[in-house]
């Protein structure tokens, strides 16, 4: 078959060359002599059949047995037989994709040894990747790209391969990381991609195998996004878009963060992409399951791994299940819920409704076999600031601002829904004061003017400057160290029968399910020990001799219960037990008395539970160490001055400390969990104590807001 190949190759046959690959023969496979069909392309010049053999999988590096030749060494060797320009165009789509221009023959010739062409040796001494060098014009469409996230089985091949079947003409690359020894995924879009009918213009598809791309495999994944890019320049065109399918196991915020590191470090493949979208594909059927698994993700390689590795790879990964599950989702701006024909439709509501209110911001999508809309998969974030633009600190920000936002829509639906009632019941009896519902949220205590008081965002991130905020790897407090983030959106389901359960509305899947948020806002630091008690009524028991979880918690099928049931026990359905139970989500920065100049991180997803520091608060941060050196016309430090207390709050003196907590659950009592936060503050009394002994220990803060302007200045 090979022989065959190679004519076609050796002729300029690049339609018979492809009918070959497509019908199944590795295009890699040499002949008597070692010559593979990319070397007899090569050296006759056939640039066509060169570009159709490397999307084919050609191996580049392969040397024949005569001579040690690479397919380079044939490019570049002269010969009377080709023309210049043809040996030119395949040096160039060789070397875009990875041949090595140092690899000697047997007898220690580079290519550059082998030819007189003035052009050709040019290309053979650039460094790699210097054709990415060359300056940048300045309206250079950068290509996109879009982030695959989800674990393993979740369907995200199967989503690529939809969106690669009906791509519409559309320029697509893409890099599969698997972390698998055999790379399945790769294998399959290959096939998608090489071998439909429907679908001629092949993809280019890049295969990471060295690890995670969010850790030992980042520089391999930016290698690999270089190379795809130019071969694209080779060809004289730019993608129109650039898809990553990231490992089951990759944790989306260090993707980020590697891509911002490379941007800032000056990387040449970030003046020609930018990372624009992350999509998660969530198990629909597995989903409940997930949430309330104990495990670690080493005690579960199926979610990341064809077959399973080596026990110290496996090891490396010491993240909990629903921690990275949670992350995933709340990182992404669409989270597909896929094979919803595996569910009722019930499930697929109460699903999605948790999605919402996990990822605000998000647009969750549900569907089966990976079927979404192009533009989904191809197409930006469906309006507002993507989750690529922010990071740490601007996703917590986010978030918070979401849950304010969704009790505001509950709070006024409460409000219509009870004038609705009340005119109803005036109506119908001549009087107006039955059927009145209450609009109170139950808990006058003193701590209300701050909870009101409290800014709509959290703090603003640190940028690099030696802030803390949005390290997450830094010693814990409680557990250890990774981060959550946010989303936007529609929640299931419309306007419901106006049963306002008292102190607030909802929409009818709230209602329905007892799934709600709200967040928590208060400028007095916690005691350790009794937040400790609080934080020990989570569902996060452990067994004191083997630190192993022992807690039975489970997240509930709420689509077999309603949000009055829910309210019974909260989720888990624990009958009696502490309204802590009923939280299935909750995050936020936290203000500890014994850790006055830094803030702490407190993330709790299901079974899993941390709490951990994040860096110095911003009054206690230099100056010239805030983004912008403290320019307060620059939009981060507007963000921070917003979070100082005002000076007419008793906190102002301790500038942007604070708790601010989002919680989210099924069937809970708002006005309980806030009083039993409550009783974590210090009281009036230990304030005082604290004041005069505690904090003169600490540094004095650096940084205060001058209120008329409103612009931070060195104290």
């Amino acid at each position: 078959m090979s022989p065959c190949c190679c004519a076609g190759a050796a002729q300029g046959e690049a339609a018979e060359v492809k009918r070959f690959i497509d019908g199944g023969m590795n295009p890699s496979i040499p002949n008597s002599v070692g010559q593979t069909a990319l070397h007899v392309a090569s050296m006759w010049g056939r640039h066509t059949c060169v570009d159709v053999l490397i999307k084919g999988g050609a191996q580049v590096n392969v040397k024949n047995f005569v001579n040690g030749f690479t397919p380079l060494h044939c490019a570049a060797q002269d010969n009377e037989r080709a023309e210049d320009e043809g040996r030119i165009q395949a040096i160039k789509l060789l070397l875009a994709a990875g041949a090595d221009a140092e690899a000697p023959d047997q007898n220690g010739r580079l290519p550059l040894d082998l030819t007189s062409n003035a052009e050709i040796r040019a290309l053979l001494t650039e460094e790699p990747g210097q054709d990415l060098l060359k300056p940048v014009k300045p309206n250079i469409r950068k290509t996109p790209i879009t982030l695959l996230s989800g674990f393993l089985g979740a369907g995200k091949t199967t989503l690529l391969r939809v969106a690669l079947e009906n791509k519409q003409g559309l320029k697509i690359a893409v890099v599969v990381n698997d972390v698998a020894k055999v790379n399945i995924d790769s294998k399959l879009v290959r096939e998608r991609t090489q071998r439909s009918d429907s679908n001629p213009d092949m993809a280019d598809c890049i295969e990471l195998q060295n690890g995670c791309a969010c850790c030992n495999a980042s520089d391999e994944l930016l290698q690999g996004i270089s190379q795809l890019l130019r071969l694209g320049l080779a060809r004289g065109y730019f993608y129109d878009r650039m898809i990553i399918e990231l490992s089951g196991v990759a944790e989306p915020k260090n993707i980020r963060a590697e891509f911002e590191a490379a941007r800032t470090g000056g990387h040449m493949a970030l003046l020609y992409c930018e990372l624009q979208t992350l999509i998660t594909v969530v198990d629909a059927p597995s989903f409940t399951q997930l949430y309330s698994s104990r495990d670690a993700m080493h005690r579960r390689p199926d979610l990341f791994v064809e077959e399973k590795g080596e026990p110290e790879e496996e090891a490396e990964c010491e993240r909990k299940v629903v921690d990275l599950l949670v992350e995933q989702m709340e990182c992404a701006d669409f989270v597909v819920l896929n094979k919803k024909d595996k569910c009722t439709e019930d499930e697929m509501s109460a699903l999605a409704t948790i999605a919402q209110h996990i990822n605000p911001t998000a647009h969750v999508i549900t569907c089966e076999w990976g079927k979404v809309p192009l533009d989904v998969v191809v197409g930006g974030p469906k309006g507002g600031r993507s989750w690529v633009q922010n990071d740490d600190e601007d996703d917590l920000r986010h978030a918070i601002q979401a849950a304010k936002e969704q009790v505001k829509k509950r709070k006024a639906l409460a409000e219509l829904e009870s004038a609705s009632q009340e005119r109803a019941n005036s109506h119908a009896r001549g009087h107006g004061h039955e059927g009145k519902t209450s609009d109170s949220d139950g808990h006058g205590n003193a701590h209300e003017l701050a909870h009101e008081h409290a800014a709509d965002v959290c703090m603003s991130d640190a940028h690099g400057q030696g802030h803390g905020h949005g390290h997450g790897h830094e010693q814990s407090v409680v557990g250890h160290g990774h981060e959550a983030v946010v989303g936007h959106e529609q929640a299931a389901g419309g306007h419901g029968h106006g049963h306002s359960h008292g102190d607030r509305g909802a929409t009818t899947a709230e209602t329905k399910y007892g799934i709600t948020s709200f967040v928590y806002s208060r400028r007095r630091p916690f005691h350790p020990q009794r937040l400790l008690q609080v934080v020990l009524q989570l569902p996060v028991r452990v067994d004191p001799n083997t630190g192993d979880l022992t807690d039975e918690w489970k997240l509930p099928n709420v689509a077999r219960s309603t949000g009055a049931a829910a309210e019974e026990g909260g989720a888990g359905g624990d009958v009696g037990a502490s309204v802590m139970r009923s939280i299935i989500r909750s995050k936020g920065f936290v203000w500890v008395a014994n850790q006055h100049l830094s803030a702490q991180y407190w993330s709790h997803a299901g079974h899993h539970f941390e709490l951990h520091p994040l860096g110095l608060w911003w009054a206690a941060t230099p100056l010239q160490e805030w983004p912008a050196g403290g320019n307060k016309d620059h939009a981060d430090v507007k963000a921070i001055v917003n979070d100082f207390a005002s000076q007419a709050d008793p906190a102002w003196k301790y500038g942007d400390r604070r708790q601010e907590l989002v919680f989210i659950g099924m069937g809970m009592k708002e006005d309980k969990i806030e009083a039993l936060m409550d009783q974590c503050l210090l009281t009036d009394d230990e304030m005082r104590v604290w004041q005069e002994q505690v904090v003169p220990k600490f540094n004095p803060d650096l940084v205060a807001i001058d209120v008329k302007s409103a612009s931070p200045y060195s104290i």
